[in-house]
Parts: structure tokens; sequence; C-alpha cells
């Protein structure tokens, strides 16, 4: 039987409050649950650069589901959480999906991550506030945030990158979308070790990209670079990130250009 406990709840993105408060009965974070717990709101956008962390926001927390908008690929959540409580977030995600998730705040807060059938991707246990990792199936997943032992502000970062396939005999592939102002679209590919990854975005004068593999973390090409197109003998199999960096205070349209050979 799950352990019953009453919490109040908002959640803010960007400032804007965006889930009111009220009394509402969600399983423990300790239990692991046998169903969604009551959902209260729907919230979606683009992070954009930056994650200061909000200020005097109210510390209650309610369960909130989470969607990206159309094309997005990451969000930012602002939220506050009274200590020894939890704020709990639902999102459905598919098998292999690769997510990022990002926790800061000014005081202990960490992550518990799980579905309804008793999969845990990270328990409050680790004193995790960051993970990255492949969902093992599709379904509901629920992310949870502790305050211990004070009340705390946090800010929530959230990745799920669009994966790019190559099927067999095709090597080249394009994408389109829209980034909001300084905001990120993020892609990952699969490639071999010793092919060739090639990647140009248009127009260049307003992003710019940035390679990583995903495993070992190596910077293939930082943004420091300021290029809007690469070229690069990939190291060995695995995934890569390719993220498409809005340089503008604008909203911006994007055509991405990948080949690998």
């Amino acid at each position: 039987m799950l352990r019953m406990k009453t919490l109040i709840g908002i959640c803010v993105i960007g400032g804007l409050i965006l889930a009111g408060c009220a009394g509402q009965t969600v399983p423990s974070p300790e239990a692991q649950p046998t169903q969604a717990p009551q959902e209260s709101e729907t919230v979606g956008s683009l992070s954009t650069a930056g994650s200061d962390l909000p200020s005097d926001l109210p510390l209650v927390c309610k369960p909130v589901r989470i969607s990206f908008d159309e094309g997005g690929t990451n969000l930012t959540l602002k939220g506050g959480v009274a200590g020894d409580t939890t704020c709990r977030y639902i999102f459905w995600g598919e098998k292999d999906q690769l997510i990022s998730v990002d926790l800061q705040s000014t005081n202990d807060v960490f992550l518990s991550i799980f579905d309804s059938v008793g999969r845990v991707l990270q328990s409050f246990e680790e004193e995790g506030s960051s993970y990255r990792g492949y969902l093992p199936a599709d379904g509901d997943w629920y992310l949870d945030v502790k305050a211990v032992p004070s009340d705390a502000n946090y800010s929530l970062y959230l990745e799920f990158p669009e994966r790019l396939n190559f099927p067999e005999g095709i090597y080249e592939k394009s994408a389109i979308a829209t980034v909001p102002a300084a905001g990120v679209h993020n892609f990952i590919i699969w490639a071999e070790g010793g092919q060739k990854l090639s990647v140009d975005v248009k127009p260049a004068k307003n992003f710019i990209l940035e390679v990583y593999e995903v495993n070992g973390g190596d910077v293939l090409l930082s943004t420091q670079s300021g290029s809007s197109s690469f070229e690069v003998v990939l190291p060995e199999l695995g995934d890569y990130m390719v993220n498409v960096i809005n340089q503008t205070n604008e909203p911006q349209d994007f055509s991405l250009s990948v080949e690998v050979r």
C-alpha cells in the first residue's frame, strides 16, 4: 500500500506561475506508485539560455505533467519546495530515449526518477541532482524533487534530444525547426568509429554548433569556436550530440544538414 502525503503546489516557468495551489494527495517519494497520481496542469516551454535560480517563490507543489512545445527538445522549470517535502513532475517517454536532467538550487535538493511498475533510474538515497541515461521502456515516468532538510527554490532543466536515424544506404539527413531566442535545439546521432561526420546549419549568421560524445562527454566542437559547420572523423562507436544554438535575441528558423559516411 502506498504511503500518502498531502502537498500543496505551484509550478513556475520563466517567472510565470503556471499551476495554482490546491490540496493534493499523491504517493510519497519513498514508495513506488501503482497508478499515476492526480494531475493538475500541463506545462511546456522551450528553455532559454541561462538557468538563474528563482527567488521568493511559494514553497509549495503539486503533480505537474510536462509536455514539450512542438519541435522542442528541452525546457526549464522553476519552482520552490518546502523542506522534507516533494514536488512531482510526470512525463511520457519512449524506450531508448536519451534524457538529461539537471537540478540547481542554493540548498540541498535531490532527484528521484522512476515509473509506475517500479523501474528506478535514480533514487533519493543516491543524493543526486543530475541524471543522463536511456529510458528502458515506453510510458509515464515520474521525476520527484525533494528538499533536505530546508526549504529550497530550484531550477530544473530537462533535455530530450531529437534522434536523426540513418537507414542502411542513407548517408545524409536534413532537419528544420524553430529555436526560441537564445535557445538550443538538441539532436542525437548514432555512428561508428572511423566514420566522418559533417554538419552544417543555416543561416550561419544566426546559429552556431556544438558537438560532443554522449558516453564519454568528449567535446568535438565547442561553442567557443563559433562555427556553423564542422567535419570530424569520429573516434568510436556510439551516440553523438549535435546542438544548434540560436545566437540572437529573437526566435529563428534553421536548416541543419548532416552527413555520416
